[in-house]
This record gives C-alpha cells, structure tokens and sequence, in this order.
C-alpha cells in the first residue's frame, strides 16, 4: 500500500473513533436541561406571586378603634330644640343629619354609605390608614366632611387610636396635635370627638381645643359619649357654631335595635324640630340605611349636617 492509500485508510480510522466516541458520551450538558427547565417554570410561578397583584379581602384592619363609650352614652339629651332667632323662618318638615363616624378604614363600605345619599356626612379618623383618600373622594361628591378628634376616655383601657387629646396636654402640644390632624384630613368643614368622656368633661380642655378649631373656622358636634360632657355647652358660651348628637343609630350592630333607633330619631325630629344622628360603618347599619332611608325621607329632610348648627 502506498503512502497515500496509507494515510486515507489513517484518517478513515480516525473519523471512526470520533463517531463512536460521540455515541458513548452525550453531550456534557444534556442532562441539566430538565433542572434549568424547572428553574425556569418556578422563576414564572414566583413573577405571578409577586409581580401580579392578587384579589384582596377588604376587611376591617385590625388596628380600628372601638367606635364608642356606648355604655356611657346618654341614650338622648336632655334638650335639642333650638331657641327660633328672630326673623328665620321655622321649617315645615323636621331636618335629621346623619353623621357616620369613624371613616377611613374600610374603603369599600365608606363609599357604600356616601352612596345612600348626598347629603349624609362624614366623620373621618385622622390616623386611619384611608383617611385623606377618603376625604378627597368625599370633598368630590359634595359630602360634609369633619375631622373625628381621638379624645382621652374615662376608661384606660379604651384606646382611641394615635392622636389623642388629652386633659393634660398644653395649648402648645394641643395646637400641634390638632394641626397634624388637620393636614391628614383635607377639605374638612368641622370636627366631632371619637370617645372623648373625660376630655368633653372637662371645661378648661374644652375650652382651649373649641379655641383652636374655631380660629380654623371649623363647626362642632359633641358626640356625648358621656353624660357629663359640657362640650356643647362651651362651644355655645364660646360662640361657636356647634350641636349636638341626640342618638346613636347602632349602639350595637343589631338591625332590630339599628331599626328601632331611626323611629327613635323620626319622633325626636318630629318634637324638636330636628336631630342629629351618629352611625358607625357597620355592615348592619348600611342594610338598614339602604331599607329605610326611603321611607324616612317621606316623614323627615335629610340635610348636611352643617345646616343644622346653633
């Protein structure tokens, strides 16, 4: 054999040995492309989780106050007709306010109330993780809007939430905690105290909170979530324009008791004139609200609560 034939017979043994050395040794990465494959569906699980927002469940957070002193609470009080001023015309048909305290937690159910009917108004939590989203949407569908001040209780073991007032605090440190209040909640027209029994007891507290929010041009509503309160009585001595509550719609989120309150109301509207009542975001209060409301406006005008200050 010559050398040519020689060196072609060499070449053809070599291409042998690749082929079959390639038979006998599968490509070095072969077997990770499951495990890369399994990466890659896990990193596609792991973009949904995080990347895509989920459905959340709107629940009341577990931060939210107790919404009143009920125990405390004067059922009524003890007068509501105001005195007829000269030359104002007395009105025909009893006017009732709604306030619904304790707003800025619950968006859902906040937007649910201020559907019911334009004229219901608002009292919104500074502290609440909504409160300045709510009193914006509020301020744009035409509701009252007041601040609902966290006021120190008789009972310690109530919290009323960041910010609250207390009996202790000086004018500096009240004007600071008003302020900071104030800022959270825009386009608010008035204030009302959330708890507040020792503060709204207290007329020397009074006296210096009515100062500061009246040099704000805001109105008050006393809550009177204690029957010692003499915050209505301070703001009107103080010549403030001020009211005060005459019924709690839901002492208990009962709608048997929530029913029986809003013919309470009816009845003291119908003797004095008018009345105010406070209702919290209940989901019981709204059902009734949304069944009755109808029929209440046939027999009372449900006014601002702002038209209805002494």
């Amino acid at each position: 054999m010559g050398k040519t034939g020689q060196k072609r017979s060499n070449s053809q043994k070599r291409a042998t040995r690749k082929r079959r050395s390639k038979k006998n040794n599968p490509p070095r990465f072969k077997g990770l492309l499951p495990s890369l494959a399994s990466l890659m569906v896990l990193g596609l699980v792991l973009a949904v989780i995080y990347l895509i927002p989920m459905p959340v469940r709107e629940e009341i957070s577990s931060s939210a106050p107790v919404y009143e002193e009920f125990p405390s609470a004067p059922a009524e009080p003890s007068a509501t007709r105001p005195k007829p001023q000269r030359h104002t015309p007395v009105p025909t048909t009893p006017r009732v306010a709604i306030i619904i305290d304790d707003i800025g937690f619950h968006p859902t159910i906040d937007l649910a109330f201020a559907e019911l009917d334009p004229h219901v108004s608002f009292a919104i939590l500074p502290y609440a993780p909504h409160a300045t989203s709510a009193a914006i949407r509020f301020n744009r569908s035409g509701h009252d809007i007041l601040i609902h001040f966290p006021m120190e209780p008789f009972n310690g073991a109530l919290d009323p939430g960041p910010g609250v007032l207390t009996i202790s605090m000086g004018l500096n440190e009240m004007i600071k905690a008003i302020d900071k209040a104030v800022n959270k909640v825009p386009y608010a027209i008035g204030v009302n105290n959330h708890m507040g029994s020792k503060f709204t007891s207290d007329p020397k507290a009074m006296e210096l909170f009515l100062g500061v929010i009246s040099s704000k041009g805001f109105f008050f509503i006393d809550s009177r979530t204690t029957a010692e309160t003499v915050a209505y009585e301070t703001a009107q001595a103080m010549g403030i324009p001020s009211n005060q509550r005459s019924i709690f719609l839901d002492p208990k989120p009962d709608k048997k008791i929530i029913h029986r309150q809003l013919q309470h109301l009816i009845s003291i509207a119908e003797k004095n004139g008018q009345a105010i009542a406070i209702g919290h975001p209940y989901p019981e209060t709204l059902e009734v609200l949304r069944r009755e409301l109808p029929l209440l406006k046939k027999q009372v005008t449900i006014v601002p609560v702002h038209k209805i200050l002494h």
